[in-house]
């Protein structure tokens, strides 16, 4: 039996108990009337429901940059640079003649 099935039982059988009830209100004679009624339970199970789906498509975005405008100066002046010379002092020889100690010391011109 479905679950759609057991939920209309149990509708119709509230919907009889609610007729009962307005039925002794309609006959009686005194201000104070009790009716004894139980509710049932209704327990319904559903089965489960998949996620919803959802499709999202986004265009593409399109990015046009303008190409800078790039200059280059026809004239680049490097500084002139200070000429520097050395002086190179021998300051011993081994027993062959061969320079084994010397001394460099820049000289400004």
């Amino acid at each position: 039996m479905s679950d759609a099935t057991l939920v209309a039982q149990e509708i119709q059988d509230l919907a009889t108990a609610v007729g009962e009830v307005a039925e002794a209100v309609r006959r009686a004679q005194s201000p104070e009337i009790r009716v004894e009624m139980q509710t049932p339970a209704i327990e319904v199970t559903l089965p489960p429901i998949p996620p919803s789906q959802v499709s999202v498509t986004v265009p593409v975005p399109v990015v046009n940059v303008a190409a800078p405008d790039v200059t280059v100066q026809s004239s680049v002046n490097v500084p002139a640079t200070k000429p520097v010379a050395y002086v190179v002092n021998v300051t011993k020889r081994d027993g062959n003649g061969f320079i084994s100690e010397f001394l460099i010391s820049p000289l400004e011109v």
